[in-house]
């Protein structure tokens, strides 16, 4: 069993904890004490779920000995995450009439903590917000470091804020009702933050011989410990290492962009993301790398069967290329790309958007989208 294990952020407002425990949604009382919320009136807890949280919110809501009314359900998927659902959650929590004493619980995957999340932080000006991530990929990421927003037609997250959570809760339990899909798009942001920090991590992680949930455990707090120190250190993005956290996703976004987030994961268009971006910037740039490195990394990729066998039939490719000329790491015609000079070694590089686009079209990099045979 996985014992609690509790790690600390910094934030704008003050420090929240995040306890990771098995059980720690059944053990709701409990779990809100260890974030430091043990006096707060649980019964102006709202929690905003989706069709596939809806049964977890209201185990996690009968825990706290709240009235079930207090929940509510939005449609899954990034359609979500736009101004619409958001006006419709802050009507519904105007509804209940707690006001500012409203508290909002995201209980779900990133659309729901970044939806949920802008919505407790744009609702009276900001109510408190718990996250309780139900994905992988929103246990070791998207839970953490309060980004919270929407989409526009032109991109992912274009419109939002930061928003520190007063708490999350972490129970890798709810990982047994996931699809091997998903569990392999979370395990992407696993594999990332060991590039970004890890040698010794990196090895661990590429000789397990399958992805369970019931081995993840300690690989989430490994990866949650290098997202919270970044995000102590960077809060606001704006020294350089947060920016290190986006490691794949320019591209990647872009790719999901193009797919109209239907038939890729994030976690395989952030894969995608990672081995262009690595071989593009090198290209561009000319900085030394490991020579090793990018067939290294396709390596474990392809082991594990991150990445797609083909891009969706409906992929637009002129999507993806608006996307990517939206991103917000973008500075006048250039934009600023996380890379790999060696595992451990990252580095920030300045990448000019047209040569990135032109790149991207090369039909050599495309047979990257294909898992090797």
């Amino acid at each position: 069993m996985f014992t609690k294990n509790i790690i600390k952020v910094s934030s704008k407002i003050g420090v929240y904890s995040i306890v990771i425990n098995n059980g720690a949604l059944a053990a709701a009382p409990d779990s809100l004490s260890a974030i430091g919320l043990s006096n707060v009136d649980t019964s102006k807890i709202v929690a905003i779920v989706d069709s596939n949280t809806k049964k977890i919110g209201e185990e996690f809501l009968r825990a706290l000995n709240v009235n079930l009314d207090q929940l509510i359900e939005i449609e899954p998927g990034e359609q979500s995450k736009d101004l619409k659902t958001a006006e419709q959650l802050w009507q519904k929590l105007l509804s209940f009439g707690f006001g500012r004493k409203t508290i909002v619980a995201a209980i779900g995957g990133g659309v729901i903590g970044d939806i949920a999340g802008f919505a407790a932080g744009t609702f009276m000006r900001g109510v408190p917000l718990i996250q309780v991530p139900t994905t992988l990929l929103a246990q070791v990421d998207s839970s953490i470091g309060g980004k919270v927003g929407i989409d526009l037609e032109e991109g992912k997250n274009l419109v939002g804020l930061f928003y520190p959570p007063c708490g999350v809760i972490v129970d890798p339990l709810v990982l047994n009702t996931l699809r091997e899909t998903e569990l392999k798009s979370g395990f992407v942001e696993i594999l990332k933050a060991a590039l970004l920090t890890s040698k010794e991590f990196w090895q661990t992680l590429t000789v397990l011989p399958e992805i369970t949930a019931t081995e993840l455990a300690p690989y989430i707090f490994g990866a949650l410990q290098v997202k919270a120190e970044v995000v102590t250190e960077d809060e606001f993005e704006v020294e350089g290492k947060r920016i290190l956290l986006n490691l794949g996703h320019s591209i990647g976004h872009a790719i999901e962009c193009g797919a109209d987030f239907k038939g890729i994961t994030h976690g395989q268009a952030v894969a995608i993301g990672i081995l262009l971006e690595q071989k593009i910037s090198a290209d561009l740039n000319k900085h030394e790398t490991n020579p090793e490195l990018f067939d290294q990394i396709l390596g474990v990729f392809s082991k594990f069967k991150l990445l797609p066998e083909r891009l969706p039939s409906h992929f637009n490719f002129e999507r993806a290329l608006v996307a990517l000329r939206a991103d917000k790491k973008a500075v006048a015609e250039t934009i600023r790309l996380p890379v790999l000079l060696d595992i451990a070694a990252p580095q920030v590089v300045e990448v000019d958007k047209d040569a990135l686009s032109r790149a991207l079209k090369l039909e050599a990099l495309l047979s990257l989208l294909v898992l090797p045979a």
